[in-house]
């Protein structure tokens, strides 16, 4: 028998530590297991069978609407585990629980549905998660330890068939390190919140001290690091922190203050390795060394982002992307508050003007909630208070609803396809949602569509996607059901690019560029046939489209003709049948010339009629008057009480607030805007209407204050007068605001009455005043959200820009700005009052 001594000890007890060390090594390479894929049995009674094949053996049934744990894919067939039972269901009865996946990670996942909220998680780059909800554009996911959070739905791309298997874990909160100990000469290994970290070249120690890779480690903490080969100087940036490390220097800068090295940062095989310390807690962390096991442990909180930022230095680039290299999309200028959407690599993404975009962090002033004011595109405020004065001047400017067109809107068909490959871009055009694949050189692919007309296929021979999947989506109406998925995928040498929609809906293809651009449009869809019955004994038919309709309008034998070209029946019924005036509506779609014809048989009752499509075109309303109606009068009641429909009139800022001032610094927004009220008062008294000022002179009035006084006054209607402003002197025309979003169903139940109003302001603004027409939108604003009534916000024009300043200062386009203002509110009034 073997009988160890001393020496035989020593051996085993080397080999046991180098084993022991291999294994964990190994163990820390595999990947780990992202959450489970789920989904949801969707027949009555399903089969659970033991091998993925119609005649195998049946060892258990499932009921409908159970959640089962997805495992394994086998052609048409799903493994599946529910408690003690494993074994396969077709994969046409199991509705798979959707999955996304992190795009350009880290990002953040917060606690709530904003950026407001707190920070739980920081999400690795290509992770994916399962979605337990949407809300507010953002998905509600479940992290590894089951717990969930919210990551904004721009920050990830969303799985139309369950990934399965093994994929890397997100950077959740730290993870225990092993205890075991390493061999002495092993290199050190490095794990950031949890994650461990690998390099092309390895950290050491050398002369006691502990050097890392400097890059590597900034850009996982989600920092921009940028090499100057003259000076030999790293420059890293990570939210408001900024750190310059020249190579060979014991004296790097945290924000300009001077960080002491003991020893100098050095190039390694063209990698730069620092110090432990200074690479772990220059941007904030918390290094742990554990000699035993040779792990650095380095925990570090996500980025703070601010609410909004701040220019201040000059004009500054806003790009595409999170990158120097990406398309420059627009230029801020100095004093210009941006809302802040997110945050990449030292990039802040930001809206401004309806667009999402990005802009380096160290060219910008990170704003906190408190200190954001009136973030989001800034009208500034060029006024200041007079030393003294107790009370705070309220000021706002909140960030318009994306519609349609913004977040239809991705990648740029025009931009370059090198030979050989495919881009896919999407966008809202006038014929409707536009689907581009361009392609580096003529294509013919081969189009095929599904029976139920729901499903188009592209199949592209002998070319590819550089990152060989990409996925889009079609936004065509509200609801989770309401999207178009658009997915493209390589294999080989050959690229299918597949659109689902929810409908089959009409659609072209076509073919432009000479070859090189495919293109897929889905048509104009109509989402709703309404009717809205008025107090006033009126009635309206309102259709509701995805895109902007074009309508023809004829009337004989006692109907009502619309002719509405490349708009299809989406989910409208082939008929309706309304109470009074509205009587029947008829619809009939043309497939063949993607064309639709309404035909409306009005009640016996019916005076006159008018057709009112909205600016944006994705309303039609038909308007019904009944015989018996007699348009208001001012009239008292039987009592004495005024009977007159209240207006209650709103000029802008007044007093210490001055509201924008020209770039001339002499003509003042609250002196424009009270002489614009005024002259519309006058107007709508004179026509026998009650009119209520919030102000009449140049007197302060807060925000919240306007509002509440024609709530107080039970007001029919409610208009705030403005000019617009930014700092660039560019922008001119005319937009018109209204709110009345989903959700918030209070206002959401006036939504036609306010859209309306806010239409009837702004066409009757472009036909007295001529300026370019910047579009009727909904904005968050106080004294349209507070508002009981009816409400709407015109601004008349720029006074930022230099012509539309010199009219703006007249008075005869004061006098037309009333003229238009008071036109507008009279024809509301007549026909919803």
């Amino acid at each position: 028998m073997f009988q160890p001594n001393q020496t035989s000890f020593h051996y085993i007890y080397k080999f046991s530590l180098c084993v022991l060390a291999l294994a964990l090594m190994l163990f820390s390479l595999l990947p780990a297991e992202v959450g489970a894929a789920t989904g949801t049995v969707t027949g009555s009674v399903v089969n659970v069978r033991s091998s993925p094949d119609g005649n195998a053996n049946i060892i258990g049934t499932i009921l409908k609407d159970t959640e089962v744990e997805i495992s394994g894919l086998a052609g048409s067939w799903y493994q599946v585990k529910y408690a003690s039972l494993q074994g396969y269901i077709a994969r046409e009865l199991i509705a798979p629980r959707q999955q996304v996946q992190i795009k350009d990670g880290p990002v953040n996942g917060r606690s709530g549905p904003g950026t407001s909220y707190d920070i739980v998680a920081s999400l690795g780059d290509k992770i994916i998660f399962t979605v337990l909800g949407e809300q507010n554009g953002w998905y509600q996911i479940q992290l590894p330890d089951g717990t969930p959070a919210y990551v904004a739905g721009w920050l990830v791309t969303p799985i139309n068939e369950p990934v399965l298997g093994t994929q890397p874990a997100a950077t959740a909160p730290s993870t225990a390190v092993p205890s075991q100990p390493a061999p002495a000469a092993a290199n050190p290994s490095v794990i950031l919140n949890g994650t461990r970290l690998q390099f092309e070249v390895e950290p050491r120690i050398e002369n006691g001290r502990t050097l890392v890779p400097l890059r590597a480690i900034f850009e996982a903490l989600g920092a921009s690091v940028d090499w100057d080969g003259t000076t030999r100087t790293v420059t890293a940036r990570r939210g408001a922190a900024t750190v310059v490390l020249p190579i060979g220097s014991t004296s790097p800068t945290v924000n300009g203050k001077v960080w002491p090295l003991d020893v100098p940062a050095k190039i390694v095989s063209d990698r730069t390795l620092a110090p432990l310390r200074f690479v772990g807690e220059a941007f904030g962390g918390k290094v742990d060394w554990n000699e035993q096991t040779r792990v650095i442990n380095i925990a570090c909180a996500a980025s703070e982002v601010p609410a909004a930022v701040l220019v201040t230095g000059g004009s500054i680039n806003l790009r595409e992307a999170p990158s120097t290299d990406a398309t420059i999309i627009d230029v801020a200028q100095v004093g210009e508050k941006m809302t802040v959407l997110a945050e990449k690599n030292s990039w802040y993404q930001v809206s401004r003007g309806g667009r999402n975009v990005w802009v380096a962090s160290w060219v910008v002033d990170p704003l906190t909630d408190a200190t954001a004011g009136d973030g989001g595109n800034s009208s500034p405020n060029n006024s200041s208070e007079p030393a003294g004065t107790p009370e705070k001047i309220e000021t706002e400017n909140p960030e318009p609803i994306p519609d349609s067109a913004d977040i239809n809107r991705r990648g740029d068909e025009n931009a370059a396809v090198a030979k050989g490959f495919i881009a896919i871009s999407t966008r809202l055009a006038s014929d409707g949602y536009r689907l581009v694949m361009k392609t580096g050189e003529a294509a013919e692919p081969k189009i095929t569509a599904s029976r139920d007309g729901k499903t188009v296929t592209y199949t592209f021979k002998n070319t590819v996607l550089r990152s060989n999947r990409d996925e889009a989506y079609f936004y065509i109406g509200s609801g989770k059901n309401a999207k178009a998925a658009i997915s493209a995928q390589t294999m080989d040498d050959t690229t299918w690019v597949t659109i689902e929609m929810p409908l089959a809906y009409q659609y072209t293809s076509t073919v432009e560029a000479d070859g090189c651009k495919q293109v897929f449009t889905i048509c104009s869809q109509l989402t709703a046939v309404e009717e809205i019955s008025l107090k006033n004994g009126n009635q309206i038919i309102v259709l509701r489209a995805t895109s902007a309709m074009e309508c023809q309008e004829s009337f004989s034998d006692g109907k009502i003709t619309l002719n509405l070209n490349k708009t299809g029946q989406g989910i409208a019924e082939d008929s309706y049948l309304f109470s009074g005036l509205a009587g029947r509506v008829s619809i009939n779609e043309n497939s063949e010339n993607h064309s639709l014809q309404v035909k409306i048989t009005p009640g016996s009752n019916l005076d006159t009629w008018q057709v009112n499509r909205s600016v944006n075109g994705l309303k039609i309303s038909v308007i019904l008057v009944n015989k018996e109606v007699v348009e208001k009068e001012p009239t008292n009641n039987e009592d004495g009480s005024d009977s007159k429909v209240t207006i209650m009139l709103d000029p802008g800022h007044g007093g210490r607030d001055t509201g924008s001032i020209s770039k001339s610094r002499t003509l003042y927004e609250k002196d424009v805007v009270l002489s614009i009220g005024l002259k519309a008062r006058d107007i709508l008294e004179k026509a026998g209407y009650k009119v209520i000022m919030t102000r009449d002179d140049d007197t302060y009035v807060g925000l919240s204050e306007r509002p509440a006084m024609a709530n107080k006054a039970k007001a029919d209607l409610f208009v705030s007068i403005h000019c617009d402003s930014v700092e660039s002197t560019e922008p001119h025309g005319t937009t018109t605001f209204y709110y009345a979003p989903e959700s918030n169903q209070t206002l959401y139940a006036q939504e036609y009455q306010r859209s309306l109003l806010a239409d009837l302001l702004q066409k009757a603004m472009l036909a007295k005043c001529g300026r370019t027409d910047r579009s009727v939108r909904q904005n968050n604003y106080a004294v349209l959200r507070e508002s009981n009534m009816p409400s709407a916000l015109v601004e008349t024009a720029f006074i930022s820009n230099a012509e539309e300043a010199q009219l703006l200062a007249t008075t005869d386009f004061q006098t037309k700005a009333a003229q238009a203002i008071a036109e507008g509110i009279q024809k509301y009034i007549k026909l919803m009052l």
